[in-house]
């Protein structure tokens, strides 16, 4: 069946190559056929939501009303029109985007990117900002910077150990508190270390 769509698609296709156009002679009957032939035979996502919206173009119009395509087309509408708002709004976004940085505004204004590098680092790694101390059953304390990291090399559940901090537990005798010591940074960016021991 799907050949058989496929090969008159084609067909009327170079017999008509402007259909889809609207100096076309086509009725708008065809043209919604068209579109929804279209859809179907290549299956993309760009031509079901140009087929949904002359569809919901012809609904607002009255015009093809009742028709079988047209009935096919309304089962999209709601998603059609909360696609159409997302993608009105991503065009705004990139507008907008491409205006700040022709004016040098905003994100793209000079200095603010270094000043990003030198906040948090020029890698995901360096975007630290808190020293950890962990205290262990015998009253050890050791310093460290990325909890995530030291559960995941100490055999340590990062979920229960973050609770001892907020509520006070104790993980296998280990408790976990925040170190109010700065992160120090050099010029560009990367961590100094002073001590791992506090």
């Amino acid at each position: 069946m799907k050949v058989e769509l496929a090969a008159f698609f084609i067909r009327f296709q170079k017999l008509h190559p402007d259909w889809a156009e609207e100096s076309s002679a086509l009725s708008l009957n065809k043209k919604i056929c068209m579109f929804f032939l279209k859809w179907k035979v290549y299956s993309r996502k760009k031509d079901k939501f140009n087929f949904v919206e002359f569809a919901s173009q012809c609904y607002k119009s009255r015009k093809l009303r009742g028709t079988v395509v047209m009935r096919r087309a309304q089962r999209y509408f709601g998603s059609h029109s909360k696609l159409k708002r997302a993608v009105v709004g991503q065009q705004e976004n990139i507008d907008s985007a491409i205006q700040q940085a022709a004016e040098g505004a905003g994100s793209h204004a000079p200095g603010v990117k270094e000043e990003r590098h030198k906040k948090f680092g020029s890698g995901p790694k360096d975007r630290t900002t808190r020293w950890w101390i962990l205290v262990s059953p015998d009253g050890t304390q050791t310093k460290f910077l990325n909890l995530k990291k030291f559960c995941r090399e100490n055999n340590f559940n990062y979920r229960d150990l973050h609770l001892t901090v907020t509520r006070g537990t104790k993980v296998r005798g280990y408790s976990l508190r925040r170190c109010d010591d700065p992160v120090k940074r050099d010029a560009d960016g990367n961590l100094i270390y002073e001590s791992e021991n506090p």
